[in-house]
């Protein structure tokens, strides 16, 4: 075959056409030039790395058996390393709350008898379930030995005469913690007492009576008649057993309730 390369035009010339219509020569033909691009090879191989990591990144994006048990195991062994602390934890958090109520509530009673000039009646129970409780009731005048305290122990809701402020131990007890509150009369006594009456009147004087008989058998002459000049500190024990320190609040002669350091 006879022909010539235009590299100018990039044609083919040649002149005879064949049988078949194919090209001998005389005839120019255009040659399509595939212009040769550097970047090729590496658009390739980044097109081919790209494949690769999807494929990786799809097989480890999934969350296997074998994966789910472990982390189960994990989350099972902390759970039984923690669990015990955090549960100690919670019941210390419950006894330190207790005591610090136990002193709102005094200074509360102390405030309120100002405010309603009458006569307020703080018992302390130490059988009351096993775990002590304080309750708070309003007296009809300004004096604690003149007072009926029978009617309003006994007396219902309904009368009037229920509790003004109470502080239970059963309500911060939970579980297995067993949270108790006591009290005994002195700084240095180691005695604890079963029960005991604190009066406040609105002159600023605070009275006691030790009380050997349940709440319930209270009377004039039981309670009214036994009323002495508070004059020594009763401190009161919350204490968790099994726990930290106990907590103890103090309740000095005519003061104010405080946390015992």
């Amino acid at each position: 075959m006879v022909g010539r390369i235009d590299k100018e035009n990039h044609r083919f010339s040649c002149g005879v056409r064949g049988r078949y219509g194919h090209c001998i020569c005389g005839e120019s033909l255009m040659i399509r030039r595939i212009p040769h691009s550097p970047r090729a090879p590496q658009a390739a191989h980044r097109r081919a790395r790209s494949a690769r990591a999807g494929s990786v990144g799809s097989a480890a994006a999934g969350f296997t058996l074998v994966k789910m048990m472990i982390v189960v195991t994990i989350v099972g062994v902390m759970a039984t390393l923690v669990g015990p602390g955090l549960n100690a934890f919670m019941a210390d958090s419950r006894s330190a709350r207790a005591a610090e109520d136990l002193v709102r509530l005094v200074r509360h009673t102390r405030a309120r008898v100002q405010h309603s000039r009458l006569a307020h009646l703080m018992l302390f129970e130490a059988d009351h379930e096993d775990v002590g409780r304080v309750r708070v009731w309003e007296g009809m005048n300004d004096h604690c030995r003149t007072t009926p305290w029978e009617l309003a122990i006994d007396g219902t809701a309904a009368q009037g005469h229920a509790p003004v402020d109470v502080l239970d131990m059963l309500d911060y007890n939970s579980g297995s913690s067993r949270i108790t509150l006591t009290a005994r009369q002195g700084a240095t006594s180691t005695t604890n007492i079963d029960n005991v009456a604190v009066c406040f009147q609105p002159n600023g004087q605070t009275l006691e009576s030790l009380v050997d008989t349940a709440p319930a058998d209270f009377s004039v002459t039981a309670v009214a008649t036994t009323f002495t000049q508070h004059r020594q500190s009763y401190i009161f024990t919350v204490e968790l057993e099994g726990g930290r320190v106990p907590r103890e609040v103090l309740l000095p002669p005519g003061g104010m309730a405080r946390m015992r350091l």
